[in-house]
């Protein structure tokens, strides 16, 4: 099992992230220290038939409250008619390619809003919108949409988008 958070903030490329923003993503740092008080699997299979598991220590407030909130843990962890607003701990399944955006999705839930669209890029936009969805994030589906149109002027893409 990987444990998500021991990934180190500068050992990954986050666009154009300010400092101020890099230093949100609280959830990158080791469990102790940032104080989490959720944990979140990510379950996968690989290509190969492996079955991956790997553990985020996130924190309540930045899925259900803070400014680009998820509707999945606000009505999951308000409710106490689900095990895991008791336990603090969800499991969720995705595909291996939604499942390696998961990280850059608890960026985008963690940074500053006026920065968190510049983690959308052609290579993860189609597991982030996946995600977007799974976890009702209306403010991610909104900044994925004002990518493609930016990015649909690009005449080289336009293609691509227009097949979807």
């Amino acid at each position: 099992m990987v444990v998500g958070n021991d990934w180190k903030p500068d050992n990954i490329s986050r666009g154009s992230l300010s400092e101020d923003s890099k230093e949100l993503l609280t959830w990158r740092l080791n469990s102790k220290s940032s104080f989490s008080d959720y944990t979140i699997e990510v379950v996968y299979v690989t290509s190969r038939g492996n079955t991956n598991k790997t553990q985020y220590h996130v924190h309540k407030s930045a899925l259900a409250a803070g400014p680009i909130k998820s509707g999945y843990f606000e009505t999951l962890l308000k409710s106490e008619r689900f095990c895991e607003s008791a336990s603090n701990k969800s499991e969720v399944d995705f595909p291996e390619d939604v499942a390696r955006s998961f990280p850059t999705f608890l960026d985008f839930l963690y940074s500053h809003p006026s920065e968190c669209a510049l983690l959308i890029n052609r290579e993860n936009r189609r597991s982030l919108q996946h995600l977007a969805k799974y976890f009702c994030v209306p403010k991610l589906t909104e900044a994925i949409q004002d990518f493609v149109k930016a990015d649909m002027h690009d005449l080289e893409y336009l293609e691509e988008y227009l097949s979807e």
